[in-house]
């Protein structure tokens, strides 16, 4: 997940069509969160209906999660496969760049990671243990937030254009 959550707006941007790059890139994530909530649903039902334990030798929530994983891996290379590749990038290797006039997006995409880590590790491991709640409460928490953020993403996708 944390590989691919940097070419999501890349993907996005390239999808888009020509002065719709906003609605796109929010019609992306608002897809995205829808996807996180129904995740988040997931993991409340099997942790409230005993499907899913912390009791078990294998815990099922992360043997799903890497079968999906490996899924999605085996379609992003089936897409590099089967999308035309440009004259340009045929031409040029690709090689990393650091521009120092970009330094501050740089510090905002460090910012945004720090921020991810502690929105899907630190907040439930304190909810979990810390507060003592169980594992069905970060998911409840995770399904209002999801569904938020693809109330306001579409929303503000449509006001970009």
């Amino acid at each position: 997940m944390h590989l691919f959550m940097p070419l999501n707006d890349a993907i996005s941007m390239d999808l888009a069509r020509e002065g719709e790059v906003g609605k796109t890139l929010g019609n992306f994530k608002s897809k995205a969160n829808m996807c996180t909530m129904v995740t988040a649903f997931v993991i409340f039902a099997g942790y409230r209906w005993g499907f899913f334990s912390f009791e078990d030798k294998i815990l099922k929530p992360f043997v799903i999660a890497a079968i999906l994983s490996l899924i999605a891996a085996g379609l992003l290379v089936y897409m590099k496969k089967i999308m035309p590749r440009t004259q340009i990038q045929a031409k040029t290797k690709s090689k990393f760049v650091m521009r120092k006039k970009y330094m501050p997006y740089y510090l905002t995409l460090v910012a945004y990671g720090c921020q991810k880590r502690i929105k899907l590790v630190v907040r439930p491991w304190i909810i979990i243990r810390i507060d003592g709640k169980r594992c069905r409460y970060c998911a409840l928490l995770g399904i209002v937030t999801s569904f938020i953020g693809v109330i306001f993403q579409a929303n503000i996708s449509e006001k970009c254009g």
